[in-house]
C-alpha cells in the first residue's frame, strides 16, 4: 500500500513538473497498476534472494559438518541450529529444515526430501543442489565426500552470484540519483524561475516539446536498467 501511495505522489508530481495540469491524472490508473506488479516481482525477488543467502548458509554448515566427520543427517541438524542462530524468526529456511529432519528421523530419505523442498520454492540453486543431492546418493561410493564437495562448489556458485548482485545494486543506485537530475532542475526552475517554462504549459507546441521529453526520460530509465542487468548477467 506504501508503495502504491508512493507511486500515486511521484506520478503526479512528474505530470505536475512536465504538463503542469491536473488533466494528466488520467495516467495514474495504468501507472499504479504497473507499478503494483512491478512491486509484487520485486518482493517475489527479495524472498528468492533471501532464501539463496540462507541456503548459502546451510551450505556451509553442511560441508564444515562432513568436513568434521558427520553424517549428513547430522549435518543438516547443525545446519538447521545454524540458520536459526542467525536468522531467528525471521528465517524462511529453518521451519523447512526443521519439518526435513524430522520426517528423516521417522525414517524418511532426506534426499527425497530435499527434493520435495526445492520444488516448493522454485530456487535454481536450491532445484541444482537437489537434483545433484539425490544422484550423489544413488552412485554411491564416498557419499559423504561427494556431497562435501557439492556444497563446497554450490557455495561458490551463491557467493558469485551475490557479489554481481552487489555491483547490480551499486550500478542502480547510480542510474537513480542520474534519473534524479532532470526533474531536480524543473523543480528548481519551477521554484526561482518559473516564467522560464511557461511556453512549455497549456499550448500544443510545449505540449509537444514536454511529451517527447518525458518518453525521452523513460527511455533512458529503461535502457539503462536494461544495459546493467544484460552487462553483469545477474
Amino acid at each position: 500500500m506504501i508503495i502504491l501511495c508512493l507511486s500515486f505522489v511521484l506520478t503526479a508530481g512528474i505530470i505536475f513538473l512536465f504538463y503542469d495540469s491536473g488533466y494528466g491524472l488520467i495516467f495514474e490508473i495504468p501507472i499504479v497498476v504497473l507499478t503494483f506488479q512491478w512491486n509484487t516481482k520485486r518482493v517475489q525477488e527479495n524472498r528468492k534472494n533471501g532464501i539463496k543467502r540462507e541456503f548459502r548458509e546451510i551450505l556451509l554448515a553442511l560441508s564444515n559438518g562432513l568436513s568434521a566427520g558427520m553424517s549428513v543427517e547430522n549435518a543438516f541438524i547443525d545446519a538447521e541450529h545454524n540458520i536459526w542462530v542467525l536468522y531467528g524468526k525471521e528465517s524462511i529456511m529453518q521451519p523447512e529444515l526443521f519439518r526435513l529432519n524430522q520426517k528423516v528421523q521417522m525414517g524418511a530419505a532426506i534426499e527425497k526430501q530435499f527434493v520435495t523442498l526445492a520444488k516448493k520454492y522454485r530456487v535454481d540453486e536450491l532445484r541444482t543442489f537437489s537434483e545433484l543431492f539425490l544422484y550423489a546418493k544413488r552412485i554411491g561410493g564416498d557419499y559423504t565426500q561427494n556431497i562435501r564437495a557439492l556444497a563446497f562448489r554450490m557455495n561458490e556458485r551463491i557467493g558469485v552470484k551475490e557479489e554481481l548482485e552487489a555491483q547490480l545494486s551499486e550500478k542502480m543506485l547510480e542510474l537513480r540519483i542520474m534519473l534524479a537530475v532532470p526533474p531536480g532542475i524543473l523543480i528548481y526552475l519551477k521554484l526561482f524561475s518559473s516564467g522560464f517554462l511557461d511556453p512549455l504549459y497549456h499550448n500544443a507546441f510545449g505540449i509537444g516539446v514536454m511529451t517527447v521529453a518525458l518518453a525521452l526520460y523513460v527511455g533512458c530509465w529503461a535502457l539503462g536498467v536494461y544495459i546493467i542487468r544484460n552487462t553483469l548477467e545477474v
